[in-house]
């Protein structure tokens, strides 16, 4: 065999086997593409936050800010003094209110004796105390005084009402049982009379006596009969008289209880009003201080200086909470929406904390929105969701580090497919678009 002959099949042998390595390199690739599982994911970015997200500071009412105990940054802890706002006005209001309602319930201690028809007014200030509070015990003193006078003086008055009307009573009776007798007496004289008219009408009949004395006797019986009626009169007069000072006593009496008890009304009205508007106002000194709802750092403060205004409703600061749990707020794109569900497991990068490798821990997704909503760029569609933290997962260095505002970026499994299908579906679907008709 020739040199050239030998060479020829050496190169055949070589060819053959370089067919057959090919082939059977492509062979395996093709089965292990066929059967070799990879895992898909989605890919998200976040921002830590806090679960119960930042608390916004504001007052209901405003007013004037009286002084800052607070800095942007600071650490506070809760129920700690963040603002506290000017209360001169409404201590002013408190004080105004306090004795407006310490004099109109003197006052009503004086109508409640007046109405009971009490012969003295119970002049003790525990009980006005004991309900507003923080009086002066000397003010409520002075208060009860002023209306013990009153009542004193009004009652007074009301007593020589009562004797004048008494009197005038008591007069009138008198003048009746005056004429009374006299009636009596004038009965017994004309009874008299009338006896001796009959004898001497029998004997002016016999011829004993003239008849002028019989006509004069008549004439006398005639006068005391007038005499009478006309006392008679002026006894019944006299009667109307003492019933009309009575009945004129009672009118009075029933017009003073009417005006005690329309006078106990509105002052009982005064005092339910002027305890509930001192009450609102001692809930507004009481909001005068804002404290810390809870513990946290202070952020945006935006008032700085005594003298600023707080605008009512308006943020004031902001607080973010430490105490919180930590999550991740998630900003998915809407095409991968339909393939992350809350419950699944997440894997998280922190690139933007220096360290010489990437830091990274496990989390969950715990809900995903149900709609979607533009970025904060309004450059494209998202959906927004949640991941809580395993900080148990987490390495020391990473745990001790990981504050709300560092971004991170979210890697969460959600399912496992061959080699072949993840190479082959551009082209599957690219050839699915172009088999359309257009």
């Amino acid at each position: 065999m020739t040199n050239e002959a030998r060479y020829a099949r050496s190169i055949r042998r070589l060819s053959h086997l370089g067919y057959a390595t090919a082939v059977l390199g492509i062979g395996t690739f093709v089965g292990w593409a066929m059967t070799a599982q990879v895992a898909s994911a989605v890919i998200a970015k976040g921002t830590v936050s806090v679960a119960s997200s930042r608390k916004s500071i504001e007052h209901a009412s405003g007013g004037t800010v009286s002084t800052v105990d607070v800095r942007e940054g600071e650490m506070v802890k809760a129920g700690q003094r963040l603002l506290t706002l000017d209360a001169t006005e409404t201590l002013a209001q408190i004080d105004i209110l306090r004795t407006r309602l310490v004099a109109a319930m003197a006052k009503e201690r004086r109508f409640d004796a007046e109405a009971g028809g009490s012969s003295d007014m119970d002049i003790s200030g525990a009980l006005v105390l004991s309900r507003v509070g923080d009086a002066d015990p000397s003010a409520v003193e002075r208060a009860l005084a002023a209306e013990h006078a009153i009542f004193l003086a009004r009652k007074a008055t009301n007593d020589r009402q009562i004797e004048i009307f008494r009197n005038q009573r008591s007069q009138y009776l008198s003048q009746a049982e005056s004429h009374e007798a006299r009636l009596g007496k004038l009965d017994a004289q004309i009874r008299d009379t009338g006896e001796r008219l009959e004898q001497l009408r029998k004997l002016t009949d016999g011829g004993f006596v003239a008849k002028g004395n019989l006509v004069e006797k008549q004439n006398d019986l005639g006068e005391l009969e007038d005499s009478r009626a006309s006392i008679a009169l002026q006894r019944d007069t006299a009667r109307s008289a003492a019933d009309a000072v009575e009945l004129e006593r009672l009118k009075a009496d029933q017009a003073r209880q009417e005006e005690i008890g329309k006078e106990l009304a509105d002052t009982r009205a005064d005092v339910v009003s002027l305890a509930v508007q001192l009450e609102t106002q001692r809930q507004l000194l009481s909001r005068n201080e804002i404290r810390a709802p809870q513990a946290g750092v202070v952020q945006n403060l935006r008032v700085r200086s005594a003298g600023a205004v707080v605008v009512p409703g308006n943020p004031i600061m902001e607080l973010v909470p430490v105490a919180d749990d930590l999550v991740i707020n998630m900003q998915l794109p809407v095409n991968f929406a339909d393939q992350v569900s809350p419950g699944m497991a997440a894997n998280l990068r922190f690139s933007s904390l220096q360290s010489f490798h990437t830091m990274q821990m496990d989390g969950t997704v715990e809900r995903i929105s149900p709609d979607a909503v533009p970025d904060e760029q309004g450059r494209r569609t998202i959906v927004n969701g949640e991941i809580r933290l395993d900080l148990g997962s987490a390495p020391i260095e990473l745990a001790s580090r990981i504050r709300p505002g560092i971004e991170a970026e979210i890697v969460i499994p959600t399912a496992e497919r061959t080699v072949a299908s993840f190479l082959t579906k551009p082209l599957t679907d690219a050839f699915a678009h172009s088999m359309r008709e257009r």
